[in-house]
Formats: C-alpha cells, sequence, structure tokens
C-alpha cells in the first residue's frame, strides 16, 4: 500500500490560524486485514490508476472518468477511504510516477465523495503543486458533480457549487504560492490581449455580415460569394476558438482565487497579482500590511509581479534560432546546475539536434545530461516519455542512409543560403532590395522577398530551414493551409518537406 498522509503541516497551519484543525484520516488496515473485497477494491483502483496513466492523454473521456469514480467507490464500500487519496498522492509523487492528470482527476472525485471529502486538503498539499494544477481541480470537479447531477436527476447542467474543502485548498496553494510561480502563471496580461482580438475578429465579423460589407466592384460575383463564405467561417471559427481561451484563461486566474479565497498571508504578492497602486501614506502602508520601510517615491504607482526569465519566453523573445538555444544550455545557476529544465530538453531534443550546434557542444551539455539519474528522477518524467524520446531518436537518426540524407539536404541549403546572400550582396539595389523591408522590385512583383519564394525559411535573421518542393505530374503541389496532412488533393503532406541544418546569417 502507498504511504499514508502527512497531515502535521495543513493541522499546524490551522492551530496556528486559531481555527480546529481538520480530522485525521482513518488509519490504513494491514495488508493481513483486508478482506477479500478490500484487496480486490484497492488492487483495481491502483489498475485502473495505471491504465489511465497509459491511455489519458490532455483530457480524460467520460468513460475513462467513469471507470474511475466506479474503482473509487469499490474503495469507499470496502472502508478504504484514505486508501485512495494515498493513491493519488502517490501518483503525483516524482519519484513515483508523476502525473498530474490522474493524480488531479482523483483528488476532485475524492473531493465529491462525502466520505473521503474531510480529508481531501490533506491530500491536496501534495497533490497541487502548481496553479494549473489548481485549475485542472476545479475544472475536474465542475465535470464530475454536473455528471453525477445529470444521472441523479436527469436534469441539464447547472451551477455547481464549490464545496468549502475547495475553497481551503485554494487558499492552501495561494497562501504559499512563491513569487516565481506567481509571475509565471499570471494570466492578467494574456486575459486582456485575449479579449482584444476577441473584440476585433467579433467586430470584422459584423462587418463581413452587413449588406454590402468587404464587397469588391471589381470582382466576379461568383468569386465573391466564396471568398465572403471562406473569410466569415473562418472569423467564426476564430471567434469560438478565442472564447474558449478566454474561458480556460479565466478559470486559472489568480485574481479571481485570491478574491475568492481572500488569502492573505502574502500581503505584496497579492497587492501585485492584483494590480493594486501603492499606498499614498504611511498610515494606509501600516494598514496594508507590506513589509519593510514606506517609500514616498513610490507613492501611487500600480504594483506589479515581476515576470521571471523562463526558457520559453527566452525563445519567444529572442526567437528559436541556434544562438538563443546555445545560450539556454549553456546557462547555469549560481549553485553551477543547468537552468534549462530536463523535461524542456527531452520535448526539444530533435529541434535542438537540427540546430546545426558543434558535435563537442552537444556532447558536453545535451547528451551527457540525458542518461543522468538524479536529473531523471528529479524531472518527474515517466517511462513512458523517456521511451517515446528514444523512439523518435531512433526513427529521426537511425541508418546511414537517414544520416547521408540528412547531410545532403544540409549541405544543399547551406549552398542555397550563401548563393542568396552572394546574389543579394552584388545586386542590392531596387532590383533585390536592401532588406526585407524593402523588397525591390522583384520582391513587390512576388508579393514576398527573394529568398521566400526560393523554400528558405527565415526568422530573425537567421534561415531556419530549407523547404523542398515536390512535384507532381510536373506541377508544384500547394502548401497546407492548415495543420492537418491533407488527403492526397494535391496539398503537401508534413512528410514531404525536407529539414536542413539550421544555420545563421551572421556566421555566413
Amino acid at each position: 500500500l502507498p504511504h499514508p498522509l502527512p497531515t502535521m503541516s495543513v493541522a499546524a497551519a490551522s492551530s496556528k490560524e486559531g481555527h480546529q484543525p481538520p480530522p485525521e484520516p482513518p488509519a490504513l488496515p494491514a495488508p493481513g486485514q483486508l478482506s477479500a473485497k478490500g484487496r480486490d477494491a484497492c488492487a483495481s483502483l491502483v489498475y485502473c490508476c495505471l491504465k489511465l496513466t497509459i491511455d489519458g492523454k490532455n483530457k480524460l473521456t467520460d468513460e475513462q472518468r467513469a471507470a474511475l469514480s466506479k474503482a473509487l467507490d469499490d474503495v469507499i464500500a470496502a472502508d478504504c477511504a484514505s486508501f485512495a487519496l494515498a493513491v493519488a498522492v502517490w501518483i503525483r509523487n516524482k519519484k513515483e510516477l508523476g502525473n498530474r492528470l490522474i493524480s488531479t482527476n482523483l483528488l476532485a472525485a475524492c473531493v465529491h465523495r462525502e466520505a473521503t471529502r474531510p480529508f481531501a486538503r490533506q491530500a491536496a498539499q501534495l497533490v497541487i503543486k502548481l496553479p494549473t494544477d489548481l485549475a485542472e481541480l476545479n475544472a475536474e470537479y465542475k465535470e464530475v458533480a454536473s455528471a453525477a447531477e445529470k444521472q441523479v436527476e436527469g436534469q441539464e447542467e447547472s451551477k455547481v457549487p464549490m464545496p468549502t474543502c475547495l475553497k481551503k485548498i485554494e487558499k492552501d496553494v495561494i497562501d504559499s504560492l512563491p513569487a516565481f510561480q506567481a509571475g509565471k502563471y499570471d494570466s492578467t496580461t494574456k486575459i486582456k490581449r485575449t479579449k482584444r482580438q476577441l473584440k476585433s475578429a467579433k467586430s470584422q465579423l459584423e462587418t463581413l455580415e452587413k449588406p454590402g460589407g468587404a464587397h469588391r466592384p471589381f470582382s466576379k460575383g461568383q468569386g465573391k460569394d466564396a471568398e465572403h463564405e471562406t473569410r466569415s467561417r473562418a472569423l467564426e471559427k476564430r471567434v469560438k476558438d478565442l472564447e474558449a481561451r478566454i474561458k480556460k484563461l479565466a478559470g486559472g486566474d489568480l485574481r479571481n482565487m485570491i478574491r475568492h479565497t481572500h488569502a492573505g498571508k502574502q500581503n505584496e504578492l497579492n497587492m501585485c497579482i492584483l494590480r493594486k497602486r501603492y499606498p499614498e501614506t504611511e498610515e494606509e502602508f501600516k494598514m496594508a500590511g507590506l513589509p519593510g520601510e514606506f517609500n514616498p517615491e513610490q507613492s501611487g504607482s500600480r504594483l506589479r509581479v515581476e515576470v521571471p526569465p523562463t526558457w520559453d519566453r527566452e525563445l519567444s523573445d529572442k526567437g528559436n534560432v541556434p544562438t538563443t538555444w546555445a545560450a539556454l544550455l549553456r546557462a547555469k545557476d549560481e549553485k553551477g546546475k543547468y537552468t534549462l529544465p530536463y523535461m524542456a530538453l527531452l520535448r526539444n531534443l530533435r529541434n535542438i539536434l537540427l540546430m546545426g550546434l558543434q558535435p563537442s557542444f552537444l556532447r558536453t551539455h545535451v547528451l551527457q545530461r540525458l542518461p543522468s539519474r538524479g536529473q531523471i528522477q528529479g524531472s518527474g518524467q515517466t517511462p513512458i516519455s523517456l521511451s517515446h524520446t528514444w523512439t523518435m531518436l531512433e526513427k529521426e537518426f537511425s541508418g546511414e542512409e537517414r544520416l547521408k540524407e540528412i547531410k545532403e539536404q544540409s549541405e544543399a541549403g547551406l549552398r542555397d543560403i550563401m548563393a542568396y546572400h552572394s546574389l543579394l550582396k552584388k545586386i542590392r539595389g531596387p532590383i533585390l532590395g536592401t532588406s526585407d523591408k524593402v523588397p525591390g522590385i522583384i520582391g513587390q512583383f512576388l508579393g514576398a522577398p527573394v529568398w521566400e519564394p526560393c523554400g528558405l525559411q527565415k526568422k530573425s535573421d537567421c534561415f531556419l530551414a530549407r523547404n523542398r518542393v515536390v512535384m507532381r505530374d510536373g506541377m508544384i503541389m500547394a502548401a497546407p493551409e492548415g495543420r492537418g496532412k491533407g488527403k492526397g488533393k494535391g496539398k503537401c503532406r508534413r512528410s514531404n518537406c525536407c529539414r536542413c541544418r539550421y544555420i545563421c546569417s551572421s556566421a555566413r
């Protein structure tokens, strides 16, 4: 059986606040004292959770959720209520499985049951590690509760009341939230930007639906109607996607959680998340409970959470180019440990290997990290993710023919890039233009800079790839518009595009 739940930290915090400590979960019976029904129920719950760690993707289906609920009900009926919470803690533990999805779903199901609800707060401190986990817990509880109401009453989905223990779980998470996580998961700016995008998309859709909207006087009637319908469908899809994104962001909004739970342990951090203003007088400063001394120079200024420098923000700001990846792979903290997480290294391993970095650099900063036992245990990666990474590497880089093909593509891409730069250097002027913003006469005729019709992909002054144009019966295949692979109707499949070695234009 998994280890019992530690309850000292929550009980001590409750006693300091002056509240009655939560009840301790019942002790798990010894394996020899379990009945046959109890052993079968516990084994079925563990088997169901382990199976879902393999089958479950980003979200559980209704059938998977029903199977997990049935296994949980069998465990509760066998008088082993605390076993289910211990299983959730065991699955979330990084040294065991480190699975967030199944542990969060199991905790949400335990919150919905009366037998396990009083003890869910103790388990939550070991299961809920991030604000995103808390948002998933709230969303999953609503799914479980609404499904139960439909099954019992047969009515449509209504507003689901949140239990008190879930509010206390939110308060515990907000009170223990580090400043790094607060800056990383603060979605205030994302919500405002998404709302602006939604407003713009709705205004474009309204303009398009008006009589005579987007009318072109010199276009044919049939083409105008087809183009009008295509644009209308695209805008409707964009509006739905933005509305779903706003709903998802609002579920994990830290501001709503602070207002809902009235968390008040970290006054300065809470004021920064809520974007409050700095107190204007010393009396207001003392009433706000801010640490340190009053600074009159900051009075009236808006407080904000400092955005931490993460690897994905660096890629977004500086581009997915070799220089950025080299700096990220080389960076270390004060203790001499790599700042790039192990999980990020695994997910971007193929991209890193195709960057064209030196073999000695890859051997020192990439390949030596992969078999490190300490980093594997600390990353919380499951054997499935590690096996998937190894399978991908074998598929992409195994065999002499495959490596020879990659080398030929790299050399061909390098020749094309050098030829373009030599051509641009010799004929720079009004014909080819002076830069990408000034494409010249040929660029204006083609509708894009010269390097784009040549099959080169460029970002942040670095040429990232050379895409081979596939011919079919002497005709050039069109590039895919969406993310799908197409159905063989003349559109290029993603597997037909060949990537070459990443070349930085500044190193030519």
